[in-house]
């Protein structure tokens, strides 16, 4: 096979390519041997009938495209690896030339990922922030805990309640007299101040004892999530069952050693250093975000519309999943946040042009620096993944069968030493800190 490279505009390139006639002989052997196999032929079994008549059956030129498709499958890849290109999209193919005992001809036309011009990559003058965790930091920490062990316990009738208050009620909203829907509720538990419920409600609450009823006027907000009570004013009305206040345990050895602690001091050093494994590993967030972004800065690409509208594809996506996560659909986000399809890619825009910057800029990196996965390092990170998903090696080498994802393996991994390379981190530690290339199929 000979391949020419031409270089169009921008990201295009051209491949002129010629198969000789010993492929294209192959390929129409095997072509008849498909064909053959698919077609019934009186007098003979299935794939066994010689090649006129199945010809005569189903045409010559069905046989000539059925063999063009095949060695035009083969022969492009081979071009894409001789001519050293990466494609991000399908190629416009023309063929030039195609007969039984001569060479094929065809040309390739297809846009490949852009050149990089890496700038300043090493040396950076970005450093890692150490973590100092205070004693307020703990303490605000034991608080949580101790708001988490708290219990509520009814206060006496007669005592009115106050903000910090929890009360349990009964409610009608009313809108010109009429009720609306979602306006009512039976023992409803609110903790007065915490602003959960729109503005004035829980204000309204406040000084009401065990047992009393009143009216709460309120006014809806113009910008509330329910379009048709925007703005409207409306009256609840309240009945109040119960007045509760919260009642934390006190912090002393014993409520340490009911959540498995030696004694208090014991666990205000636990949380000590699970803040600063914390901090630690944000730091470490932060400080690789600061040197990618940095390194992308310094350098000049142009991310192609392709590979743009690729990730903002991914990024809806994922959104979809999390959505469904949450029992909505995507018709529905979009209603609630009063904003089309198209106003969402676009506001997706900034963040997917970052993304694939920044990927481009890693993998050039990794060609710099000699650091691009092998099938060593494929083999390393399915080793991890089976650890990681308690799975065997072979059931998650399953997962990326095919070339194209073990291409998109290699590449992930290529960026994961990359950035271990610009931020130094240890491979050990990388491999906690990085997430799996792919999550593995159930």
């Amino acid at each position: 096979m000979k391949v020419t490279l031409e270089k169009l505009d921008k990201n295009k390139v051209k491949l002129d390519v010629m198969v000789d006639e010993e492929a294209v002989a192959k390929a129409y052997d095997r072509a008849y041997k498909a064909v053959a196999g698919r077609v019934s032929i009186p007098g003979f079994r299935r794939g066994k009938a010689p090649r006129r008549m199945v010809e005569r059956k189903v045409g010559a030129d069905y046989l000539k495209e059925e063999a063009l498709d095949r060695l035009l499958q083969d022969s492009y890849a081979g071009a894409v690896d001789e001519a050293k290109v990466d494609p991000i999209d399908r190629p416009e193919v023309d063929v030039v030339e195609f007969e039984e005992g001569k060479p094929l001809r065809f040309t390739a036309s297809v846009e490949v990922k852009p050149e990089v011009a890496l700038g300043q990559y090493k040396g950076l003058d970005i450093e890692l922030e150490k973590p100092d965790i205070k004693d307020e930091d703990v303490a605000h920490e034991l608080e949580s805990l101790q708001l988490r062990q708290s219990q509520l316990a009814a206060i006496p009738a007669d005592q009115p309640a106050e903000k910090g208050s929890f009360v349990v009620l009964d409610f009608e909203g009313f809108i010109d007299g009429q009720p609306f829907q979602g306006g009512k509720a039976e023992g409803q538990l609110v903790e007065l101040g915490s602003g959960t419920f729109i503005p004035g409600f829980e204000e309204g609450v406040v000084g009401a004892k065990a047992g009393e009823e009143r009216e709460v006027k309120v006014t809806f907000p113009a910008d509330y999530r329910a379009t048709e009570l925007a703005g409207k004013e409306a009256t609840f009305k309240i009945r109040v069952r119960e007045v509760k206040k919260r009642e934390l345990p006190a912090l002393d050895d014993e409520f340490a050693k009911g959540l498995g602690a030696k004694s208090l001091d014991d666990m205000k050093e636990s949380i000590r250093k699970r803040l600063e494994l914390v901090a630690q590993s944000e730091a470490r967030r932060k400080f690789n975000e600061a040197v990618i972004e940095r390194v992308a800065d310094n350098a000049t690409v142009e991310v192609p519309d392709v590979m743009f509208n690729r990730r903002v594809d991914q990024m809806v996506h994922d959104l979809e999943h999390r959505l469904e996560d949450q029992k909505m659909t995507m018709d529905q986000y979009l209603q609630y946040t009063n904003q089309t399809a198209d106003a969402l890619r676009e506001q997706f825009r900034p963040a997917a042009v970052r993304g694939v910057k920044n990927d481009l800029v890693l993998e050039a990196v990794g060609k710099a620096e000699n650091l691009l996965a092998d099938d060593s390092d494929v083999n390393l990170e399915i080793a991890r993944l089976a650890q990681l998903y308690g799975r065997s090696p072979d059931e998650i080498r399953k997962v990326f069968a095919g070339p194209d994802r073990v291409d998109a393996l290699k590449e992930s991994i290529t960026l994961q030493k990359a950035v271990r390379f610009l931020t130094r981190v240890e491979p050990e530690v990388a491999a906690v800190e990085s997430a799996p290339a792919v999550p593995p199929a159930e």
